[in-house]
């Protein structure tokens, strides 16, 4: 259910994005021929490349290395979903609208410097004994072809393994942009993108529950720059004038929101929870 919810809402996505695009004007014919032909070239034994039609929700081409990769021989745009990590399929839809809201906003930005953006998620790969396994993959996305109005038609994403994948995985940086001058729409897709995942679970908390998951995570940004301890119930409870009891009731009630709204992560603690937000978007003032 949660794999066709996430497909209908990156659906609705790509086609509230592609409603005003028209034909791609550039580059020409034998330009895509010609980078195509390269993207195919550029593979290794751990990457494969795919070429995406926003206009159409299709993917039209997959490079000849995805069966090496993955272990499949053939991938569709609803195949595509089906691969991604259940636990980060709406993490991932909600991304992708982020950087379409971001593509419309800065079209001419993007086409003028042809800058590429990066994510990490995990993906499944089936092996030759049948076994299937989560792999933490880079995505590389690249604008492509664009209409007479300057706006995005087609990308280029290239996907490369990294390790295999498991809740204590580093997930950052989750967006990464190639180029300096696209800082202001890199930091967008970021806000954009922590706002909607953090809506994915947050209706369900109270505003002190909010509040609290935001202190914890501040101070565990700290910890990870060694500038202060590990937080734990007794350091936020001191911070937030409140009761330990009372914090270690809040923390049950965010660790049982968590767990509902990403239920393969396996969540022990709050810590955990915190974690799993900071390895996705770094300290938490960077969301700000």
């Amino acid at each position: 259910m949660q794999h066709k919810n996430s497909l209908e809402k990156a659906n609705q996505v790509l086609a509230q994005y592609a409603v005003n695009l028209g034909d791609p004007v550039y580059p020409g014919p034998d330009e895509v021929k010609k980078t195509l032909a390269e993207f195919e070239f550029r593979q290794t034994h751990d990457s494969f490349f795919l070429y995406f039609d926003v206009r159409q929700s299709r993917i039209k081409r997959v490079g000849s290395n995805l069966k090496k990769v993955l272990g499949i021989s053939h991938l569709d745009w609803e195949g595509w979903m089906g691969l991604i990590h259940p636990d980060f399929v709406s993490i991932y839809t909600e991304f992708g609208f982020a950087a379409y809201q971001a593509s419309l906003k800065y079209a001419k930005e993007i086409k003028e410097t042809n800058a590429s953006y990066s994510i990490n998620l995990p993906l499944q790969r089936t092996f030759p004994d049948g076994t299937k396994e989560y792999w933490l993959v880079k995505q590389s996305a690249y604008p492509f072809e664009f209409d007479a109005n300057g706006m995005m038609v087609s990308h280029l994403n290239t996907y490369t393994l990294i390790s295999r994948f498991d809740q204590y995985t580093p997930m950052q940086p989750f967006v990464l942009f190639d180029y300096e001058t696209q800082d202001e729409v890199g930091a967008e897709i970021r806000a954009l993108t922590r706002k909607s995942v953090m809506g994915l679970f947050y209706p369900q908390l109270a505003t002190r529950h909010q509040t609290t998951l935001l202190s914890y995570w501040e101070e565990f940004s700290k910890f990870k720059f060694d500038l202060a301890p590990m937080p734990n119930s007794l350091s936020i409870a001191e911070q937030l004038k409140k009761s330990q009891q009372t914090i270690l009731d809040y923390n049950k009630a965010i660790l049982e929101a968590s767990r509902e709204s990403f239920p393969l992560s396996e969540f022990t603690d709050i810590r955990s929870v915190v974690s799993f937000l900071f390895h996705l978007f770094g300290p938490v003032h960077q969301g700000k």
